[in-house]
Parts: C-alpha cells; structure tokens; sequence
C-alpha cells in the first residue's frame, strides 16, 4: 500500500514526459480483476489466469511491477507489456530509501519478529476462580455498576499492542504461522463471592504485561481464526480496603495465556474479533489479599495452594498502524 502512490506517480509522470495520446486506468477500478484471477501482491495467477485477465481487461497494455529489498534499498521494477503482443513498451526502475534506512529495518524485522501492527480495546467478562484448600473457593467477578457506562468500562478487560494479519480479499484460503509480541495493560474492579469470609470484598487489579507466543491461524479472504499461546513478564497490584484501612500489594511474576478466536478485517485499519481465553493471573498475590481480608474466625492465611481459574469471553476492536508506519518510513528517490 506504501509503495503503490510512488508507482502510480512514476507512470503518470512518464506517461506526462512521453506525451502519449492514452490514459491511465485507475488502480482500484482493475483490482477486483485481477484478484478474481488469482493476482496479489505476492502471487500470481496460472497461465490459463493470465490470458483470461488480459481478455476482460479493457486497456491495451498493463503494468507489471516486482518490489525487491536489497542491501542498497527497496527497488521497484515496472515494464509496461502490450496486451496483444506480449511485447515490452517501457519501463521504469524506482528505488526507495536508498540508505538502506528504517524502511529495510522495519520490513526485515516484520517477517522475522512479527512485530505488532495494531493496538485493540477489548470487551470480555472474565471470572477468576481460587481454590483455597478446606476453605470455600472464591469466585472474583466485574462489580456490577449503576449506570451503562460505567458497566461498559467494566468489561473494558485489556488495551493490547499486539499483531493483526493483513486481510487478503480474492484469495484462496491458507495456514499462517508467526511468532509475535504483545503489550497488554489491564484494570479489573472485582467483588468476592460464593465464600462467606471474604463475601462482598472488592478488590482493584492492574496488571502490565509484556510477552510473546506463537500463533497459528487460518485466513480466507477478511476471515482469520486463530489460536495462540503467550508467556508474560507481568506486573501486578492489587488495592482493596478492609476494617477502614486501605491496603495494597504489588508483585512480578511469569504468567501464560491461551486464545482462540475469529477476527474478521473491516478495511484496511479497522478489525473486530471475538474470542475465548484463559488468562494467567498472579495466585501468590491473591493469596496474600485473600488472606488479609478473610473475617473467618480462624482466617485463611494462605498457605495452602491458591488455583486461578480465570476464563474470559469477549470482542475487541483492533486498528492496524502499520500502514501509517511503512509509509512514514519509506521515502522515494527517482533513478
């Protein structure tokens, strides 16, 4: 998408310095085309393909273009081919950043690292579960909020700087496999239930976590459905106020996720996608919060095994930056 205003200009200005009697069709009005007949931006239709595209197209001649990074920079091969004759017209040779720049940087490490393209806000309910031994298990759920904003920003489980796979629309299906990081901030208002010593206590939770994880997914089309694995360095703090005293705990730990979901790409930016996840949680934190608001008489001191069962279901909605990335990063030098 970064590359093809510099092509599209690079024609029109040699089409302009020839003073050619034809015209330039437009891009989007030929796409649709060229999809249906097996052409994208890293692939190729058969010969069979190419013949019936050529028939259906009503030009004269068409553009083939072949984007190469290099040591020196990005190059941009174009040769102008007549319809009819197979035969070469003109051609054109553009490199981009040809200091070998950020543009080569941020390419090599897209394919190699998978680095995060997208930021999502999700929406889920998520209910935490811990086992206490011979004491009641606690089930930790949203607080329940008057008003349906405040209930709205309840369920606003996680903001993620994360990996969202470009859409690929007049494709056939195919398995995709990448290994990528993610950024996750988390802030959870949580009420204890279904244990008497603990029953009513609300808990503040915020959690920053930086990880990675492999994923392997199938796309079709907009249509991608996924499952990932990711381990986490995370920070946690929770805040609670027991007998008028406020109290808070603060703790780093190693925590693993699971996700499988379906994304569906709305355009170029915008992406939506639900998904069912189990989420690691700190338990040696909840221990200790658990402990010091138990009103037992004999209170849970957390020593024994303290089992997060955490469960979430939820939407996101995820808008890609790469575009505006790669084009920032890509400057055009005519040769």
């Amino acid at each position: 998408n970064a590359v093809l205003p510099i092509l599209k200009k690079a024609i029109e200005d040699r089409r302009l310095e020839t003073k050619p009697t034809y015209s330039v069709l437009p891009f989007e009005s030929t796409l649709s085309l060229f999809l249906k007949r097996g052409y994208d931006f890293d692939g190729h239709g058969s010969y069979d393909d190419e013949r019936m595209l050529y028939a259906r197209l009503d030009a004269a001649a068409v553009w083939r273009s072949k984007l190469t990074s290099t040591n020196d920079g990005l190059h941009l091969d174009a040769i102008l081919i007549d319809k009819s004759t197979q035969n070469k017209i003109d051609e054109l040779h553009i490199v981009t950043d040809p200091e070998n720049g950020l543009s080569e940087t941020y390419e090599k490490g897209r394919r190699v690292f998978g680095l995060p393209n997208a930021v999502t806000a999700s929406l889920s309910t998520q209910t935490f579960v811990f086992n206490r031994g011979t004491f009641a298990p606690v089930t930790l759920s949203p607080v329940d909020d008057d008003e349906w904003w405040e209930r709205g920003l309840s369920y606003l489980s996680a903001i993620s700087i994360t990996n969202i796979p470009v859409y690929r629309p007049g494709r056939s299906g195919r398995w995709q496999f990448s290994v990528y990081p993610v950024l996750k901030l988390s802030h959870r208002t949580l009420i204890a239930k279904g244990a008497p010593d603990v029953e009513g206590q609300t808990f503040s939770r915020w959690l920053v976590g930086v990880g990675a994880g492999p994923e392997l997914g199938y796309q079709i089309e907009r249509s991608y459905i996924y499952a990932n694995v990711f381990v986490n360095g995370a920070w946690s703090q929770i805040d609670w106020r027991f007998n008028g005293k406020d109290s808070s705990l603060a703790k780093i730990s190693l925590l693993v996720s699971t996700e499988i979901g379906y994304l569906y790409s709305l355009n170029d930016y915008l992406s939506l996608r639900g998904f069912v996840s189990t989420s690691g949680e700190n338990a040696d934190i909840w221990k200790q919060a658990l402990s010091k608001t138990s009103n037992a008489a004999f209170p849970y001191t957390g020593q024994d095994q303290a089992i997060a069962n955490i469960s979430v279901v939820g939407i996101s909605l995820g808008f890609t930056f790469e575009p505006f990335l790669v084009r920032s990063f890509r400057q055009r030098t005519l040769h």
